[in-house]
């Protein structure tokens, strides 16, 4: 079976949310990463996990919305991803000067929100259908700065995938584990079978025994599974480890992280 395709939602309409929620909790074709009513958010979220498809509301009228459903298709175009998204944009507005304007940013089909037979399963059908035709951009089709500036896209992404992941269970910016930890998994991800050698890598580039190393890095982590909330470390980290010493050891932290991030970038 296929993996789920990855959907990313711009709607400032809670109902709307939880209706998309709703329809696609129980299904294995396709999931939701995140839903906001921020253009900034969503295209952070973008960027970080280049979702296969992005429902995009247009008006974006609640009191805490940030930016519009245009604007986020504008700055959208100008981004190189390794994968067109699928774009089905929802809208109240009924004009053929919109509808031609969106497609020129690349929405793919254009719901009228006040039609009649105006609906989630619509919506979520269609994307479905639009699967096959998801356009990968291969490194090798471009020339000279094209793969210069995909491979600097492609380590932001991984940059910003690794500090989000950590940042979710609280492992401070300000300890020097949150460091180590950021540079074996950029190590880890970087290449294959490279397990058996991430600590000797972070001790050549710190200058610091192995056994330093892992300390650093398991203070980060008791300071993370003590002060962060049970929940968040529950929900974000789902890895098992021994109740008995009650937080991961250095490695399985890493190990786990590696795998889980390694996913998500497929």
């Amino acid at each position: 079976m296929d993996k789920p395709i990855s959907l990313l939602i711009l709607e400032d309409d809670e109902n709307d949310c939880a209706k998309f929620r709703n329809y696609i909790k129980d299904r294995n074709d396709i999931r939701i990463i995140a839903n906001t009513d921020s253009e900034l958010v969503a295209l952070q979220y973008v960027k970080t996990y280049q979702p296969q498809a992005i429902i995009v509301d247009i008006e974006l009228n609640h009191e805490s919305s940030i930016g519009s459903g245009i604007t986020f298709l504008e700055k959208l175009k100008t981004l190189i991803l390794k994968v067109r998204p699928i774009i089905i944009v929802t809208t109240k507005i009924c004009s053929d000067l919109t509808y031609k304007r969106l497609h020129q940013l690349g929405a793919d089909v254009v719901f009228y929100k006040s039609k009649a037979d105006y609906c989630v399963e619509m919506v979520i059908e269609n994307i479905l259908a639009l699967r096959p035709a998801i356009d990968k951009v291969k490194l090798e089709d471009l020339q000279g700065d094209g793969k210069e500036e995909i491979a600097a896209n492609s380590m932001e992404r991984l940059s910003d995938m690794i500090n989000t992941e950590l940042d979710l269970i609280g492992i401070s910016r300000r300890l020097k584990g949150r460091k180590l930890i950021f540079d074996g998994l950029i190590y880890l991800l970087q290449g294959e079978n490279r397990r058996e050698t991430v600590y000797n890598y972070l001790s050549n580039k710190y200058k610091r025994a192995n056994s330093s190393i892992c300390r650093t890095i398991q203070t980060a982590i008791y300071n993370a599974w003590r002060t962060a909330a049970i929940e968040d470390i529950e929900t974000h980290y789902t890895q098992k480890y021994s109740h008995e010493r009650g937080v991961p050891i250095p490695t399985e932290l890493l190990f786990y992280y590696e795998e889980k991030i390694s996913k998500q970038l497929q």
